[in-house]
């Protein structure tokens, strides 16, 4: 084990961790929700506040039910999938704050940005890093309320 991820633990003091998440906020998110429940699991949904407006997303009120009093935890997700080179950093910062903040305003807690490092684009946990997202989120563990 590097140096560097010593003292990074799971709960328990776990070195490794198996986690759940699913993107984008969908209607489909109740059903996962309700898989993980069945297997006593907890998972992470990262939610783009634009989606919670539309008629294809899960709604705030679903989010509350299916997710939050399930003791699944919400993160960030960016608005707009779109491609390295495409979006200019400023661009990226604001997307993930906006979103940061509306999630944060809609469910009365500190919400933050997951992302698995060999898997997200530079810009992407850039742009998380300079909205204050410093620290992984650890699957299972609610985030705490504002």
């Amino acid at each position: 084990m590097s140096y560097r991820y010593k003292f990074l633990r799971f709960p328990g003091g776990k070195g490794k961790a198996v986690t759940f998440s699913y993107d984008d906020g969908v209607k489909k998110d109740i059903r996962f929700s309700e898989i993980l429940k069945k297997y006593n699991l907890k998972g992470t949904f990262n939610l783009n506040s634009l989606t919670l407006r539309g008629e294809h997303g899960i709604t705030k009120e679903e989010v509350a039910d299916y997710i939050l009093s399930k003791g699944h935890e919400v993160a960030v997700h960016r608005y707009i999938h779109r491609g390295e080179g495409v979006i200019r950093p400023i661009e990226g910062i604001r997307e993930v704050l906006d979103c940061r903040i509306e999630l944060e305003k809609e469910f009365n807690r500190i919400i933050i940005s997951t992302y698995r490092k060999k898997c997200m684009r530079r810009s992407v946990i850039r742009d998380s890093s300079i909205c204050g997202d410093t620290a992984m989120s650890l699957t299972g563990i609610t985030t705490g309320s504002l």
